[in-house]
Formats: C-alpha cells, structure tokens, sequence
C-alpha cells in the first residue's frame, strides 16, 4: 500500500504499480505459451477458462501461508 501511495499524483506510475500484482500470472501464462491458444478465443471463454485455476492456485498460496505462519507461531510458544 505504501508503494501504491509513493506515486504522489502521477498517474501513469499509480497505473504502473497496480499492475504489479499481475505480473506473475502473466509469468505463467507466457511458460505455457498461452498465447498460442488464447489468440482466437473470446474474452469471456478466455476468462472462463483462466479464473477458476488462478483463483484455486492463490487459495491454496493462502492457506499454506496462514498454516505456516500459525505453525511458526505455535512453536515460537
């Protein structure tokens, strides 16, 4: 948040920073040469096809972190 902030009025570096977050996905999507099968399809197909992954991907991302962290905590007691 605080590197959203630092933009200070500059729109073009506020747009920049927000998509940030973006970048991995976009990492993965290029390993798997998507492209190459997403060229022709539709928007809408191409984000049927892409949420639901990315959405399990960062619940699981989620979960482990929270796990880990509640498992660093209880053996910090």
């Amino acid at each position: 948040v605080q590197t959203f902030l630092s933009a200070q009025g500059d729109p073009k570096g506020y747009f920049v920073l927000l998509q940030l977050p973006l970048t991995p996905q976009l990492i993965a999507l290029d390993a798997l040469h998507a492209d190459a099968w997403l060229t022709n399809m539709l928007w809408a197909t191409s984000y049927v096809l892409l949420v639901p992954p990315f959405l399990a991907v960062l619940y699981a991302f989620g979960h482990a972190v929270q796990w880990l962290i509640a498992r660093l905590l209880l053996s910090a007691q």
